[in-house]
């Protein structure tokens, strides 16, 4: 179902927010936003919009969607989408046990989640196989695939096509009507508490 697909594609973003990867990039972003070694030093807002994150405070991100998967609404809308998690937090020190140097650290106070996909039609890209009224399962599609699944599709629901990336291009260059665009979701915000050593050598 949809909200499990979301779930799962959460816990796994959430989970890759140590990983080395996303040290860099959180490194990066704060200094972009011109910290240079002090504390405390605020990033992110949760009045943020899920673009606004993209720029300054988005660390990882999953891939969630497949050609196998049940053809629900959202994969009707996204096919292969990525969902993003941002942070909103505060670096601040603290002493190191054993050093007794004071370190770096990066206190998340939320995680935002969001989903950016962009849709630009170029390349081959199967959309679906269309009625005049609906797309059809993905079961349906394969029965049409075989002579006798074809004839049987074609008298309940009409005539039908795969549609792909091509099909609407001509219909683009016929019409002067769509276009190539990014999407962004709502932000879906999580109170988090974990703390992100920033001292971890990359």
């Amino acid at each position: 179902t949809v909200a499990v697909t979301c779930r799962t594609a959460i816990a796994v973003a959430e989970s890759r927010l140590t990983t080395p990867n996303a040290l860099l990039r959180l490194k990066k972003l704060l200094k972009k936003q011109g910290w240079h070694g002090s504390a405390p030093f605020k990033l992110g807002s949760t009045l943020m919009t899920a673009r606004q994150i993209d720029v300054s405070s988005q660390v990882n991100f999953t891939e969630f969607g497949g050609a196998w998967d049940a053809l629900d609404d959202m994969y009707g809308a996204l096919g292969t989408a990525t969902l993003k998690v941002g942070v909103v937090g505060e670096v601040f020190t603290k002493e190191h046990p054993i050093t007794q140097q004071a370190q770096h650290y990066f206190r998340v106070e939320h995680l935002g989640f969001y989903i950016r996909d962009h849709y630009d039609f170029n390349g081959f890209q199967y959309l679906g196989t269309w009625t005049e009224d609906r797309v059809l399962t993905k079961a349906e599609t394969v029965i049409a695939v075989t002579p006798q699944g074809n004839l049987i599709i074609r008298l309940k629901e009409g005539p039908f096509a795969a549609i792909a990336n091509n099909h609407f291009r001509k219909y683009r260059d016929n019409t002067s009507n769509g276009g190539d665009f990014f999407i962004y979701s709502d932000v879906l915000w999580k109170k988090a508490d974990p703390f992100i050593d920033l001292e971890i050598p990359i």
